[in-house]
């Protein structure tokens, strides 16, 4: 989770990349468009909080859940 959310906006772009290319050659870009959504998600998050990866598993899924909350209300605000 911690590469996801050190490298998630960038990832995101590329995979825009990607989908227009699926899209262009006529294929329906549906994982893609769910990986870009899941990879600028975490993104975002990598930009509120740090994550680590010496962080117990369940420690990390709560601070996501808390940074998306965050990220939640700010959206809707």
């Amino acid at each position: 989770m911690e590469r996801m959310s050190a490298h998630g906006i960038r990832r995101a772009a590329e995979m825009r990349e990607v989908a227009k290319t699926l899209s262009d050659l006529g294929i329906a870009p549906m994982m893609t468009t769910g990986t870009i959504t899941r990879e600028q998600e975490m993104g975002e998050v990598g930009q509120l909080v740090t994550l680590d990866a010496a962080t117990p598993i369940a420690e990390q899924m709560a601070i996501v859940e808390r940074a998306l909350g965050n990220l939640n209300t700010q959206t809707n605000d």
